[in-house]
This record gives structure tokens, C-alpha cells and sequence, in this order.
């Protein structure tokens, strides 16, 4: 029987408290921070920012995370009203916490909550549906959201992700939002995107790009994964590479450990460089694998001709969904610990902590101006026209 490393196998006793150390010194922000909620003893993941909640904030701050970039989820039917609403419960619940987070609106704002010892969060859209017209994209860069990953489970009037019937790129609208995105300062997410639509973005953009939470293809043919010269081309541009420690992006092997996650941060340092790989974890530090029934995490939902078998699972045991190693709070010193262990020095880790990601939102506001809000609405529409 297969069995988990213990923390003596992974690092030593003195390199997880000099990773602790490290990260007590150390600027430190989580790309893609996927939480469960505190609702139901943690039975489903916090979709809604009103479940956001002090312990939550505990947790992050016992991590070591100085801010985290919160996966936002369309709820509903109508993608813009949707989108609408969960942007207005998050800015709500963060301005009932503001004791203890600060909404991340520019990069000044991540250097003033590790100041003040608050959490920075940053409001990324899992979503780019809500997109109606190119308007839109500065609409919801007012509403607070700083990062949108264009195209998620299924194709949308922007682009493409893979396994769709037709493997489509950046549609004419597609090049429009990502013309947007860089005009007003949001950064451009590409984490499930298709090859070919995250190469179109590549080129339309004119700012550092970022695959959120991702994985090698070259480790591990899942179609969600980012090739060798898709991250290569990212981090020539500067751009982000976040790597997402679930065990089935990172191996096939029936049990994966911190050895291959540390494998996969070494392969990404090496393909897209050191200024490109970072955080992304967007897996709750205890797992998903409990989570059933309409709390189960949902994939895309693929056609199939009427009447026709499903294909048979691959043969052998079911891939491994997490590393059990890393399934507690401290998760990130003992990623540390093993890199540290591997050779990385400190200017790696610092850059891999956060320092590349503070980079990368840098980037995202070099040279932007901001522009007079002209509001569309006249006093003749009060009370829909009627005057009382």
C-alpha cells in the first residue's frame, strides 16, 4: 500500500522552521486562494463573498499570506447580473471586515494591508461571460474586479477553452476585451483557455498576461494544462505562471507528493523563467474529495450523440486528487522547506513567494490613466419617469 511522505522525509526540522522563517520576513500572495466556507463545517466551497468570515481571515493570516486573489463565481442564469451581485457581496463583506482585509484596487494597496498586518484581496472573476460590450470590462474594473479568466467551461463570445467540439481562439469581441482589459489595468487570465486562444491573447495583449492556476502539459497530458512553449512565451512577455498543486494536473501516478509539485515549480522556473512561477494554489488546504452532491466541485458539460455509450474510464486505479502532504494551513512553508531542500535561494524563493506576482500587477498599471466616470443615467429616469 502506497503511503504519504512524513514532514522529516519531505525537509528537515530546522529547514520548516527556517521556511517559516522565511516566510515571516517575506512578501507572500496566493494567486488563486479557492476557500471552503465556514458554513456548513466545511462541507462546500465559499462561492458567496457574504460566508467570508474572521476565521477565514485567521487561516490565511496562520498560512503566512499577506493577500490572495479570491476566485469570484457567476451564480445564476443571467452571467451579468450574476456577476453583478457576488462582486456586491464581496465588496460588502470586505468592508464589514476592513479591520482585517483590504480590497486590493493597485499595487500600493498589497504593501499597505502586510503594513498594517491586514489580508489584501483581489477580486478575480472565474468567469469572462458577463461581457456584453466592451463597455462592460470598465463597468466591472469600477465594481472592483482586477483579473478575469476570459473563458472557463465552455466557449463564450471571447474565446475558447479546450475540449470544445471545435478548437476556436480569440473571437474579433475576444480581441476587443483584451484590448480593454489593458486600457483600464485588468489583468488578463488565461488559466483555462485553449492553446490557441491563450497564444491569440499573448499576441493581442500589450501587457503581461497570467495563467492563474495551471500545471505543466509536459508533466502531465491533462487538457487543462499549459504547454512548454505556451508558458515559455508567457514568461518572455512577463507574464505569470501559478502552479496548482492538485495531484492529478501534476502526475499520473496513483499517490503524488511534494516531490512532484517541487518537480513541476523547477519545470516552469526552467521553461518560463524565474520571474514568471508563483503561487496558485486555488485548492482548499483540506481538500476537496469530501465535497458531494450539490456541493461536489462541477466540471463542463459535453455533448453526446443520443443513444451513444459513454466511453469507459481509463483502466487502473482513479488519479490521485490531492498531495495529502499538503493538506494543512501551513502548507506553503513546507513547499518552501522542499525547495529550499532542492537549491532554490532566496531571490528564487522571494520571486516565487510574491514578489513576482506584486511585479505582474505592477505591470497592469504602468501608464494607465484613469478617466471621468459620465454616467448614462438623467434625472427623467428617477422613479422609472414617473415624478412624485
Amino acid at each position: 500500500m502506497l503511503e504519504a511522505m512524513t514532514d522529516t522525509e519531505i525537509a528537515t526540522e530546522a529547514g520548516l522552521a527556517a521556511a517559516k522563517e522565511f516566510l515571516a520576513e517575506t512578501l507572500v500572495i496566493q494567486g488563486s486562494e479557492l476557500t471552503l466556507s465556514r458554513v456548513g463545517d466545511g462541507d462546500r466551497f465559499l462561492l458567496d463573498g457574504f460566508e467570508l468570515s474572521r476565521e477565514i481571515v485567521d487561516e490565511w493570516q496562520r498560512a503566512g499570506l499577506h493577500a490572495v486573489g479570491v476566485p469570484v463565481f457567476c451564480i445564476g442564469s443571467d452571467p451579468y447580473q450574476g456577476a453583478v451581485e457576488q462582486i456586491a457581496r464581496w465588496n460588502s463583506r470586505l468592508l464589514d471586515l476592513s479591520d482585517r482585509v483590504v480590497r486590493i484596487g493597485c499595487v500600493a494597496d498589497v504593501d499597505r494591508a502586510r503594513a498594517e498586518g491586514r489580508v489584501g484581496v483581489l477580486l478575480c472573476m472565474h468567469f469572462g461571460g458577463m461581457f456584453r460590450t466592451l463597455d462592460d470590462v470598465d463597468y466591472f474594473y469600477r465594481l472592483g474586479q482586477r483579473s478575469c479568466v476570459i473563458v472557463t467551461h465552455g466557449q463564450n463570445a471571447i474565446g475558447c477553452p479546450p475540449g470544445e467540439r471545435h478548437d476556436g481562439g480569440l473571437t474579433h469581441f475576444g480581441a476587443g476585451v483584451v484590448e480593454r482589459m489593458n486600457t483600464v489595468g485588468m489583468a488578463i487570465d488565461i488559466s483555462h483557455a485553449n492553446e490557441r486562444t491563450a497564444f491569440d491573447a499573448l499576441d493581442v495583449s500589450t501587457r503581461p498576461i497570467w495563467a492563474n492556476h495551471t500545471a505543466a502539459a509536459a508533466l502531465a497530458p491533462v487538457p487543462k494544462n499549459k504547454s512548454d512553449g505556451l508558458m515559455r512565451a508567457i514568461g518572455e512577455k512577463g507574464g505569470i505562471i501559478g502552479i496548482q498543486p492538485s495531484a492529478y494536473l501534476i502526475s499520473s501516478k496513483p499517490l503524488v507528493g511534494v516531490k512532484e509539485l517541487v518537480d513541476l515549480a523547477d519545470h516552469v522556473r526552467n521553461v518560463a523563467g524565474e520571474e514568471a512561477v508563483a503561487l496558485g494554489f486555488e485548492e482548499p488546504w483540506q481538500g476537496f474529495a469530501h465535497l458531494v452532491g450539490e456541493h461536489a466541485p462541477v466540471g463542463p458539460t459535453k455533448w453526446r450523440r443520443r443513444g451513444k455509450t459513454p466511453p469507459a474510464p481509463p483502466a487502473g486505479p482513479s488519479p490521485a486528487l490531492h498531495i495529502p502532504e499538503m493538506l494543512r494551513v501551513d502548507r506553503y512553508a513546507l513547499l518552501i522547506a522542499a525547495l529550499m531542500e532542492r537549491g532554490w535561494d532566496r531571490s528564487a524563493l522571494t520571486r516565487f513567494a510574491g514578489t513576482n506576482i506584486r511585479r505582474f500587477l505592477e505591470a497592469q498599471e504602468a501608464g494607465r490613466t484613469e478617466t471621468a466616470y459620465h454616467s448614462s443615467v438623467r434625472a427623467s429616469q428617477i422613479n422609472n419617469g414617473t415624478v412624485v
